[in-house]
């Protein structure tokens, strides 16, 4: 452990090793604190991509083969085991739990160890999520108990420091919210042109888009069906989803698929956010949400918005001033709003130009600096 005049150590472990939201907050804030903190980075092993990342970086990173998203209570037992093993090992002086999974387990294996301080960030309460009344009880005893063994939350939204409260998960006192942030200087755009040409788009064509994995948090289907009412009265509209992965992969891309080049799916890109300057508006249909990153990108990269009121989305943006917000899981409501960006230049001009100057409030700087307060307040 750390002792007086040695460098404070954090271990950040996250469940998967994807490229998503919490993957990225991870690489930002480990990438950040490395500057004058010793770091390691952990992660399950059924994608590489993060470790690749950090490694790149300079960062240590290791992999965990029992850390799985699925509960699994074999492999869960021995992630637990796992994860002791790495703290043991690593003697960390914070352990900062990313993503649900990682959480319970993680916070369950640190007591096996010397541990100064224990911090979980919710990346979107799981307790939020649709889930069946079975499922919520199993997340909502092993969200309870680890918060017993986690000194404090950060909620990345004002909404999931609510609903943990709501939820009995911690007391208020013990959660802080903390904004994601990004970096505004080192967010790189392509031109529309160049962005509509390397997604093969046809650029006389009006470009609704969106930029999410294959979850269904998600909310896709809603906007496919969106894309269906609107295109058979605008036939000059073309929808764009640039995705990666996720469970509801082939039920997404065979409901796009219904529409012909009307709804186009792009996989795989690296950096989607580059794209954005290729869509005339950007939506966000999730039906749950922490604080996504690439309402914060689209912000930037001066796009008006549709979004649903979820989670963190109205923390960021306010309807009617920098964006249109919207009730979840509810496609005509996307219709209405969609509908009305496209008879109005002047409301499109007014949303994104108050939007890409909200956005400056949500500086990587920020969300480092405060989270760095809970480290060692």
């Amino acid at each position: 452990m750390n002792t007086s005049g040695q460098q404070i150590k954090i271990l950040y472990i996250v469940t998967q090793g994807n490229w998503g939201g919490a993957q990225k907050y991870v690489f930002d804030m480990s990438k950040s604190v490395s500057v004058d903190y010793s770091v390691v980075v952990a992660s399950g092993i059924e994608n590489d991509t993060l470790g690749k990342k950090i490694t790149d970086q300079g960062i240590k990173y290791v992999g965990l083969k029992h850390l799985v998203r699925n509960i699994n209570p074999i492999k869960d037992f021995k992630a637990i085991k796992e994860i002791a093993n790495l703290i043991k090992k690593e003697r960390p002086d914070v352990v900062h739990l990313n993503s649900s999974k990682a959480g319970v387990l993680g916070s369950i294996a640190a007591q096996s160890a010397d541990v100064k301080k224990v911090i979980f960030t919710m990346h979107g309460l799981v307790l939020n999520e649709p889930l069946n009344p079975v499922k919520k009880l199993i997340y909502l005893i092993a969200e309870r108990l680890s918060a017993r063994f986690t000194d404090e939350l950060i909620a990345v939204s004002e909404k999931d420091k609510q609903s943990a409260i709501k939820y009995a998960v911690k007391s208020a006192k013990h959660i802080s919210v903390i904004h994601i942030g990004i970096g505004l200087k080192s967010l790189e755009f392509f031109p529309k042109d160049k962005a509509r040409l390397e997604l093969g788009l046809d650029p006389n064509k009006t470009i609704v888009g969106t930029i999410a994995d294959f979850y269904p948090a998600k909310g896709l289907p809603y906007l496919i069906d969106a894309a269906k009412k609107l295109i058979a009265e605008k036939p000059d509209l073309q929808f764009v989803l640039i995705g990666r992965s996720g469970p509801d992969k082939k039920k997404i891309k065979l409901l796009a698929e219904k529409l012909g080049d009307k709804f186009i799916i792009r996989e795989n890109l690296d950096q989607a956010s580059q794209y954005l300057k290729a869509f005339d508006i950007f939506v966000l249909p999730s039906v749950k949400e922490g604080l996504p990153y690439t309402i914060l990108e689209a912000m930037a990269a001066g796009l008006p918005i549709v979004a649903t009121k979820v989670s963190g989305v109205p923390d960021v943006l306010e309807h009617e001033r920098s964006a249109l917000l919207v009730e979840p899981a509810n496609s005509d409501k996307l219709v209405d709003s969609i509908h009305l960006l496209l008879s109005s230049e002047q409301l499109i001009n007014t949303l994104s130009t108050n939007a890409k100057n909200r956005v400056a409030d949500f500086s990587l700087d920020k969300m480092v600096a405060e989270t760095k307060n809970i480290y060692h307040p």
